[in-house]
């Protein structure tokens, strides 16, 4: 078998729970520990032999992948592309139903008449480094890079969450998009969003200041 099979064969047998899948050439890291859960329930490897249908469609990945991973006008250089989607409309709770500490890291945004802090330390892995949502009628992307410490806020004009989705990680260790199919650096000028200002603040302060905040944080598993 040659390598680029043999990589491509064992990169799509690995599946991951929750949906998230990685596809990278050649060797991979664990991002941020975030990537990968190895549990036997989680990972599961495929010991049949490809299809000439598998082994090409197995070969266009490869070479789709490679594609990505040059640097271009939109990104610098990629170490790895992943694919994972973004927060789709993540739920705000109420300031008093929040159980933080004054001096957690928010990020504050206030958009039309709403106010809303997210909470730093819940953006650190890569399944919630992108919220898509609306916030008074206004479309919001909420992104956090923790291995540079980067916030972006972007918005568009739209009646909708805009469907921005983490692409890879480039050479810089930065955040890439994905956004309709094309792939941006997290930094990039050429995204073709707006940005919106935002406050890098803790809870305490944020929340005296906007006394009817909402605040996300990552849901408590039960």
């Amino acid at each position: 078998m040659d390598s680029d099979r043999a990589s491509s064969q064992f990169l799509r047998s690995i599946v991951i729970a929750g949906g998230a899948a990685i596809v990278a050439c050649g060797s991979f890291s664990v991002w941020n520990a975030g990537w990968i859960d190895w549990t036997p329930q989680s990972v599961q490897l495929r010991v049949k032999p490809s299809t000439a249908a598998e082994i090409a469609a197995e070969r266009a990945d490869i070479a789709r992948i490679k594609q990505l991973k040059v640097a271009n006008a939109n990104h610098k250089a990629l170490q790895m592309v992943a694919e994972f989607s973004g927060v789709q409309n993540p739920q705000l709770i109420d300031a008093n139903k929040a159980d933080l500490d004054d001096a957690t890291a928010v990020i504050g945004i206030s958009s039309g008449e709403l106010d809303c802090a997210f909470v730093l330390k819940d953006m650190t892995s890569p399944k919630t480094h992108i919220l898509n949502l609306v916030m008074g009628g206004q479309p919001v992307s909420v992104t956090y890079c923790n291995l540079v410490d980067c916030v972006r806020v972007v918005t568009e004009d739209s009646d909708d969450a805009i469907p921005l989705n983490v692409g890879g990680l480039d050479v810089d260790d930065q955040l890439v998009f994905e956004l309709r199919g094309t792939h941006y650096g997290q930094s990039s000028e050429t995204l073709p969003l707006d940005d919106l200002p935002f406050t890098r603040t803790r809870w305490g302060a944020w929340k005296r200041e906007h006394p009817s905040t909402k605040v996300w944080m990552q849901p408590t598993k039960t």
